[in-house]
């Protein structure tokens, strides 16, 4: 820094901005030190005494502004010596002339007399990432079905549910292997209704693994059934399996309506073109 030629600091880059901005400013004489200069964002009166200008800006940043430079050039001076001291090499220089003294050992310090103040305690931090997962306690452990894993709680019970059957013990992933609870089979029962109907018909009901209660809509049937109360067996796998034939299926019948209405736009725009 005290090899720099020049008045003012490197990067005040402001006042050159400014001094070349002065082409359209218009100069009225009113006194030694005051002029009225018109530019094309209005009328602003400058004073070279009081180093003030009517837009502000000289008197917020200490650079001069373009209204200022248009008078100090008018009057045959150098923009450079209108700018604030703080801007300029000596007064950068000055803020480093002072040195730090020097202090002696701590034998040598002043005992003052009071509470000892003991330095804050700390701890280096551990390496690594920090973990979040919880540690399984003495009774707890882990259960595995297949690829998936089932969290025992902490009173050791085990809570697996599967989305299939409804049942305790397995999850979907595990239903369809055949070392599978047998418990995946619920019973359909055929129920005779009352006779005062026009229409007899009898009903069939789902009930849930719970005994004395039952889930899902009730199915109707003719009245060629037999009266008599049948309970049956059904796999639940091959009814997830019809449910999933009859869902591709439509799936299927969706995308050949698309592609007949996606050909029929076609050839339909095609004619209108040729039209």
């Amino acid at each position: 820094m005290r090899r720099y030629i020049g008045q003012l600091y490197l990067k005040i880059k402001k006042l050159d901005r400014n001094v070349a901005s002065i082409g359209g400013c218009n100069l009225d004489w009113s006194s030694d030190s005051q002029y009225q200069v018109t530019c094309t964002s209005g009328t602003f009166v400058v004073d070279l005494h009081a180093r003030t200008c009517a837009s502000r800006r000289w008197d917020l940043t200490g650079i001069p502004c373009n209204h200022v430079c248009a008078v100090i050039l008018d009057k045959m001076n150098y923009p450079s010596d209108f700018v604030d001291y703080w801007y300029k090499v000596e007064t950068y220089l000055r803020c480093y002339e002072n040195i730090i003294n020097p202090i002696n050992g701590g034998k040598l310090w002043t005992e003052i007399e009071g509470f000892i103040i003991k330095s804050p305690t700390w701890r280096v931090k551990q390496k690594g990432q920090r973990q979040i997962k919880k540690r399984p306690g003495l009774e707890e452990e882990f259960i595995g079905h297949g690829q998936s894993k089932s969290y025992v709680n902490r009173k050791g019970q085990v809570t697996v549910t599967c989305s299939v059957c409804d049942l305790e013990g397995h999850n979907n992933q595990y239903h369809l292997r055949p070392d599978a609870s047998e418990n995946d089979l619920f019973n359909v029962e055929l129920e005779q209704m009352p006779k005062q109907e026009e229409n007899p018909v009898h009903r069939i009901s789902h009930p849930c693994a719970v005994d004395g209660m039952s889930s899902g809509p009730s199915i109707s049937m003719p009245t060629d059934v037999a009266a008599s109360v049948i309970i049956e067996k059904v796999n639940v796998s091959s009814m997830v399996d019809e449910l999933q034939q009859l869902d591709a299926q439509e799936v299927t019948i969706e995308r050949a309506e698309r592609a007949r209405r996606r050909k029929m736009r076609n050839v339909t725009g095609a004619r209108i073109s040729t039209t």
